[in-house]
């Protein structure tokens, strides 16, 4: 014979299913936003060969967009883990 499960406190019951439920929908919204993070990370790179009389202003403001040239400069720097502004010809950048 099944025994048969009985709520007594229909509240608490719930408040449970309720607090599961929820969990569980957050476990997928964080595993969905991370997949879409990890697609944003995969994007290809752009490289820029440094030639004779490049300079890093002029590589800059070739590939800056609407973005401030300055802005876009401490973003080369940063990304290439650039010390200065001083290039020499055959460096590969990676351009942001």
């Amino acid at each position: 014979m099944r025994r048969r499960i009985k709520i007594v406190d229909y509240k608490r019951f719930i408040v449970s299913l309720f607090i599961a439920v929820s969990v569980v929908f957050l476990v997928f919204y964080i595993s969905i936003s991370a997949s879409e993070q990890k697609d944003s990370f995969s994007k290809e790179l752009t490289y820029y060969y440094v030639n004779y009389g490049d300079t890093l202003w002029d590589i800059a403001i070739e590939n800056k967009g609407n973005k401030d040239v300055r802005t876009y400069l401490y973003q080369m720097k940063k990304i290439n883990d650039l010390k200065t502004s001083d290039i020499s010809p055959g460096l590969k950048l990676i351009i942001p």
